[in-house]
C-alpha cells in the first residue's frame, strides 16, 4: 500500500490500513480489526489478551459523534480496561481540546462501527507490537 503524503493526511487523515502500513514501515507488526467483523464479547477478549501483552499497544479509530463530541473520525491510544464499569481508557491525542476519558466499551464499539467514508468500511482496533518480541 503506497503511503499518504504529509499533506493529504492533515487534510483527510488516514484509514485503518494507511495507519497500519505506516506503523508496518516503522517495523512494527501490525494487525488491523473493523468492527464490522467483530461482536461486543469478542472485542473485548481481543482488548484484554493485548492489554496483557507487555509490546502490544492498541490504538482505536473511532467516530466521535456518537460519544458527544466535536468532529468525526479519530485516532488515539487504549491504555486500560476496567471489568467493573466494563470501560475502556482512551488517552485522546488532542490533549487540549479532550481529557483521556473511561468510555463504556459498548459506546466505543458504536463509535466504532460507523463507516470511514474514505476507506468504506467501519473502523476499529490496530494492534501495534514490535517485530520479534512474544
Amino acid at each position: 500500500m503506497r503511503i499518504k503524503p504529509f499533506a493529504a493526511v492533515q487534510s483527510s487523515g488516514l484509514t485503518l490500513e494507511q495507519l497500519g502500513a505506516f506503523a508496518g514501515n516503522l517495523g512494527v507488526e501490525t494487525q488491523s480489526l473493523h468492527a464490522e467483523d467483530l461482536e461486543i464479547l469478542g472485542l473485548r477478549e481481543k482488548l484484554l489478551m493485548a492489554l496483557r501483552e507487555p509490546n502490544t499497544r492498541i490504538l482505536v479509530n473511532y467516530s466521535r459523534i456518537p460519544l458527544d463530541q466535536e468532529g468525526d473520525g479519530h485516532i488515539s491510544p487504549l491504555a486500560a480496561y476496567d471489568e467493573a464499569s466494563d470501560s475502556v481508557l482512551v488517552l485522546d491525542v488532542v490533549r487540549y481540546k479532550y481529557s483521556p476519558v473511561w468510555i463504556p466499551i459498548d459506546s466505543l464499539f458504536a463509535a466504532m462501527q460507523r463507516v470511514d467514508p474514505d476507506a468504506g468500511r467501519s473502523r476499529g482496533l490496530l494492534f501495534l507490537k514490535l517485530r520479534g518480541q512474544p
